[in-house]
């Protein structure tokens, strides 16, 4: 069993490498089991394709570790199938590591070769009748019972990608397409491995050179070697659009998840990051064709984390799964319709693979707009928005610009005992991790001081007939802006239907009938304060 989970490209290393991004431009998600073979108490997964086709590896519960195809529902995730891949003859434990388009698994498997068990690379195919056809794809040197082989990825055409060792006792990268060819990596003298290949037959790998381990790509006849961002570097995949993903050290000590893209033969790396920067590692496990990055993080105390790469953020996915009692510990692929495979603990303790479903999220929308104002120099200002969208919301407030770090980040901004030096442009942000959503840019006036109004004229009670028009007027002075609000019985009046002018000098109610009779007044605001007219009365007869 140990032959299966050698190297730094383990089981789950070999084939679960990916990577993804930004909360907020994330999406929430259901997490779903991935069950055991029967009498099994662990799983794990590798590798996913856009068909609901998951691979990876369960024990059977006789303490061997078996190639696992989960067939899932891709909208719901409901698990529809649980087929065990089984070994090569003589074999206890097999590995599946990746799936193509067409349901083709590739990965690895204990064989009894002349008396001797080693690891082979093994392709299964799977008939619309669950019948599983195994195909030992042998190694690069089929003259030593001892070799070994690991097929870590294949495309659409079926073309297959990994590692063997050759005659000279090296692990090389090597393609198969009916026959197993050494493609001798960066150097003929040293290890590497073949990790990806898509449909245009892009290869992306690592090999040995005499600076340590260096990703490169191959097109062709044509080997690019990419660049690094410090030391080490080790590709996991590429994706159609021949972006890669990998991960590289920045220290000695300390590996971040990267992405390549590429000018021609010209690649450029780009660094995902950590969580926190004082987080030991990160890694770039795979990429679909939107390319979001899955992966993992590891903290200072080895604690490992799956995150997403998304519009240049990195983001836990932990929390993007609501209050569900599971820790995903890494994300190991994602595909075109952004869903996630990973392995993590379930709410029992138990180590399972997870499929993550997304949940679609409402993102905000503005439902009332925040409005300018003008107050006096020492008073208070109040700005408020409302909106709606799926929970939870989050509010950032903007004074030209730059962010308002004390108070700016609820529905409400009070700015307290305002200087002349508050005056400006303000707006807020509302965001939840569906998206965001800015408001209207609004002013705020600051005086250096301000006249209380003064009602000049008060407004006079009106007699009028029955459908009529009772028209109410005032008259007032003191610093502008001045504000007009008119209530029935002190209650606010709002425009519509009878209603016109409910916010100005004159309030006008047509076609009134008995129901109108009632006390009339206005309140009158401005920077300085308010003041409220007199009540008089509306007969309707």
């Amino acid at each position: 069993m140990l032959a299966l989970f050698r190297s730094r490209f383990s089981l789950v290393a070999l084939a679960l490498l990916l990577l993804s991004g930004s909360r907020l431009a994330a999406d929430l998600y259901t997490v779903v089991e991935l069950p055991p073979l029967d009498g099994g108490t662990f799983t794990t997964a590798a590798a996913m394709n856009s068909s609901g086709n998951i691979v990876g590896t369960s024990d059977d519960g006789d303490g061997n570790t078996h190639a696992v195809l989960w067939r899932v529902n891709t909208t719901t995730g409901n698990v529809t199938d649980t087929l065990d891949l089984g070994v090569l003859a003589g074999g206890n434990n097999s590995a599946a590591l990746a799936v193509n388009a067409t349901g083709v698994v590739v990965g690895n498997s204990e064989v009894l070769v002349m008396g001797n068990i080693t690891t082979h690379a093994v392709k299964w195919a799977v008939d619309g009748a669950d019948m599983i056809i195994a195909t030992d794809l042998g190694t690069l040197d089929p003259m030593n019972d001892a070799a070994s082989s690991y097929a870590r990825n294949i495309n659409s055409s079926g073309i297959i990608v990994g590692s063997s060792t050759n005659p000279n006792g090296y692990e090389h990268a090597f393609i198969y397409n009916g026959t197993m060819t050494d493609l001798n990596g960066l150097d003929v003298n040293s290890d590497g491995a073949a990790t990806g290949i898509n449909a245009s037959g892009q290869l992306a790998g690592w090999g040995q050179t005499i600076l340590g381990p260096r990703a490169y790509r191959l097109i062709g006849n044509t080997t690019t070697e990419l660049p690094t961002l410090s030391l080490d570097t080790f590709t996991h995949t590429i994706n159609a659009n021949g972006t890669m993903v990998g991960e590289s050290d920045l220290t000695l000590h300390h590996t971040h998840g990267v992405y390549w893209t590429f000018s021609g033969n010209t690649g450029t790396i780009h660094d995902i990051g950590l969580l926190d920067p004082t987080d030991e590692q990160s890694a770039a496990l795979d990429l679909n064709d939107a390319g979001v990055i899955v992966g993992n993080d590891d903290d200072v105390d080895g604690f490992e984390v799956g995150v997403i790469f998304k519009n240049g953020n990195l983001t836990d996915l932990n929390t993007l799964i609501g209050d569900s009692l599971w820790t995903l510990g890494t994300a190991n692929a994602i595909d075109s319709h952004g869903l996630i495979v990973g392995d993590g603990t379930n709410p029992d303790g138990d180590g399972r693979a997870f499929l993550l479903v997304t949940v679609p999220i409402v993102s905000p929308s503005v439902k009332t707009q925040p409005v300018s104002t003008t107050v006096v120099k020492g008073k208070n200002a109040i700005f408020t928005v409302s909106a709606t969208g799926d929970a939870p919301l989050s509010y950032q407030w903007f004074k030209d610009n730059q962010p308002i770090a004390s108070g700016g980040t609820s529905a409400t901004l009070t700015l307290t005992k305002v200087a002349t030096t508050a005056a400006g442009k303000y707006k807020v942000v509302v965001s939840n991790p569906g998206g965001n959503v800015t408001s209207s840019t609004v002013t705020l006036t600051v005086l250096a001081s301000a006249t209380l109004p003064k009602i000049t004229t008060q407004p006079k009670a009106v007699s009028t007939k029955k459908n009529g028009t009772a028209t109410f007027t005032v008259k007032a002075t003191g610093t502008a802006p001045l504000k007009y609000q008119w209530q029935k019985n002190s209650v606010n009046l709002v425009n519509g239907g009878q209603i016109s002018g409910a916010t100005t000098a004159a309030l006008k109610i047509s076609k009134v009938t008995t129901a109108n009779n009632a006390k009339y007044r206005v309140i009158i605001s401005n920077p300085a304060g308010t003041v409220t007219s007199a009540a008089v009365a509306l007969k309707v007869t």
